[in-house]
């Protein structure tokens, strides 16, 4: 499934699987942690959260989540059209959404 495809839920509930997490099949919308099952984190629309898991997906591999957040920001991977500086511009202004599905596509191309 295309990272735009996912809901909120959906894309909340794959980090979670991403991060070792189970998807608890018996109570949807939660994942099992341990014995524990419980809601997913908000990194599709809390700040907060969006920056975590930008930062795992940084940190696995910067250069390719950059160029997948220009991809969620433009359309288009490369820095063609608008002068680069703008662009920086517009990529440290992503929304939670925008760097939640950037990081998802990086953790999910990195596996």
């Amino acid at each position: 499934m295309e990272v735009y495809q996912l809901t909120h839920a959906q894309l909340n509930i794959a980090f979670e699987v991403l991060q070792g997490a189970k998807e608890d099949r018996h109570r949807k919308s939660n994942v099992l942690k341990g014995t524990y099952s419980v809601p997913p984190r908000d990194y599709a629309t809390d700040p907060g959260d969006s920056l975590t898991i930008q930062g795992v997906a940084i940190a696995k591999d910067a250069v390719k989540y950059i160029d997948n957040l220009h991809y969620v920001k433009f359309g288009h991977h490369g820095w063609e059209g608008e002068t680069e500086y703008k662009q920086i511009a517009a990529m440290l202004n992503a929304s939670p959404q925008e760097r939640a599905m950037a990081a998802h596509l990086t953790l999910k191309e990195s596996l």
